[in-house]
C-alpha cells in the first residue's frame, strides 16, 4: 500500500501540475458561474436550467480533466520511456495502475468538489429573470472575492516562493470558496443568520455526487486505454464511450442478442448517473437509488482496473 500511495501521490502532483488540467477547470468553473446570465430567458424554469447547465458542465468538465490526465500521466510515461524508472524498483505493474489511478481519481474528487461548491452557490443566488427578482448579493460577492483570492494567492506563491501557478491556484481556490461555502450558509439575502445552509438544494448534490461516480468509472476507462494509446486517441476513446454510455438503454439495452448484451455490460450506461432530468422535474432522488448507482460505479470501475492490470501484465514492451 506504501508503493501505491507513493505512485498515487506523485500521480495527483503530475495531474493538477497540468496547465490543460487547471484550464479545463477554470473554464468550466467561470460557465457556471456565469450560467444565470444564460438562463434568464427560460419563462420561470430559469433556476431548473441553471442546475441542468451545471451538471452537465460538471460532468463533461471531468470527461475531459479524466482523458487528458490519463494521457497525459501514463501515455506520455510509456512514450518517454520513464516508466521503466518505476517498473525497474520493487514495484510491480498492479501497483503502478491502482497509483496511477488512485492520483487521478483524488484529482477529479477534487476538482469535482469545487465545482459542485461553485454550483450550489451559484444557484442560491437566482436568476435575474425579471426586476422584481431579488438577488442573493452577499453570494455574488463572496464568488468574486473566493476567485480573486485563489488567483492572487497562487500569483504571490508563484513569484515569491517559486511553487507552480496551476496546482497553486487549483489549491487556493479550493480553500478560498470552502471558506466562502461556509461562511455564507450562515447568512441570507438581507444580511440575516440563518440555519446553516438553510437554502441549499440537497438534491444537486447528490447529483453531483452520482456525477463525480460516473467520472471515476470513465477516469478508469481511461486509464486502461492510455497503457496502449496516445493522449489524442484516449480522449477521443473515452469520448466516444462516454456518448455511447449515454445511449447504451436505446442502442443496446432494446436488442436480445450476445453482442447487445456483451457491449451493455461492457460499456458504462452513463444514464444511470444522470439525474438532472429528475432535478428539473422536481423529483427527489432516492438514497436507495444513490447507493444503488454507487455500487454499480465502483463495481464498473473495479472491473475495468483488472482487466487493465491483466492487459498491462501481459505487455512485454514495458
Amino acid at each position: 500500500m506504501g508503493k501505491i500511495a507513493a505512485i498515487a501521490k506523485n500521480a495527483l502532483t503530475e495531474t493538477v501540475r497540468q496547465p490543460v488540467f487547471v484550464i479545463i477547470l477554470g473554464i468550466g468553473a467561470f460557465m457556471i458561474a456565469l450560467s444565470p446570465s444564460f438562463a434568464m430567458f427560460t419563462l420561470m424554469d430559469d433556476v431548473k436550467l441553471l442546475k441542468d447547465m451545471g451538471l452537465a458542465t460538471i460532468l463533461l468538465t471531468g470527461l475531459l480533466q479524466a482523458a487528458f490526465s490519463a494521457g497525459n500521466v501514463i501515455s506520455n510515461e510509456m512514450e518517454n520511456k520513464t516508466i521503466l524508472t518505476v517498473l525497474t524498483k520493487p514495484v510491480s505493474k498492479a501497483q503502478f495502475i491502482l497509483g496511477k489511478f488512485t492520483g487521478i481519481a483524488l484529482a477529479l474528487i477534487a476538482s469535482a468538489y469545487l465545482l459542485t461548491l461553485i454550483l450550489i452557490l451559484t444557484v442560491r443566488i437566482g436568476v435575474p429573470e425579471a426586476a422584481y427578482i431579488k438577488l442573493h448579493r452577499p453570494v455574488i460577492y463572496g464568488e468574486i472575492f473566493a476567485f480573486t483570492v485563489g488567483i492572487l494567492l497562487a500569483a504571490l506563491a508563484n513569484y515569491f516562493h517559486d511553487r507552480p501557478f496551476c496546482s497553486s491556484c487549483f489549491g487556493y481556490s479550493i480553500l478560498s470558496f470552502s471558506f466562502m461555502f461556509v461562511l455564507l450558509g450562515f447568512i441570507d439575502k438581507d444580511l440575516n443568520f440563518q440555519r446553516f445552509c438553510a437554502d441549499v438544494d440537497i438534491q444537486v448534490v447528490a447529483a453531483s455526487y452520482l456525477i463525480l461516480v460516473a467520472l471515476l468509472s470513465i477516469a478508469a476507462v481511461a486509464v486502461a486505454i492510455s497503457t496502449r494509446f496516445s493522449v489524442v486517441l484516449t480522449v477521443g476513446f473515452c469520448a466516444s464511450i462516454f456518448l455511447l454510455g449515454l445511449l447504451s438503454d436505446h442502442i443496446f439495452g432494446r436488442f436480445d442478442n450476445i453482442f447487445a448484451r456483451a457491449a451493455y455490460v461492457l460499456i458504462p450506461n452513463m444514464q444511470v448517473f444522470w439525474m438532472a432530468d429528475m432535478i428539473v422535474a422536481g423529483e427527489t432522488i432516492p438514497a436507495k437509488y444513490v447507493l444503488g448507482a454507487s455500487g454499480y460505479g465502483f463495481f464498473y470501475s473495479a472491473a475495468i482496473l483488472l482487466i487493465s492490470i491483466v492487459l498491462f501484465e501481459g505487455r512485454e514492451s514495458v
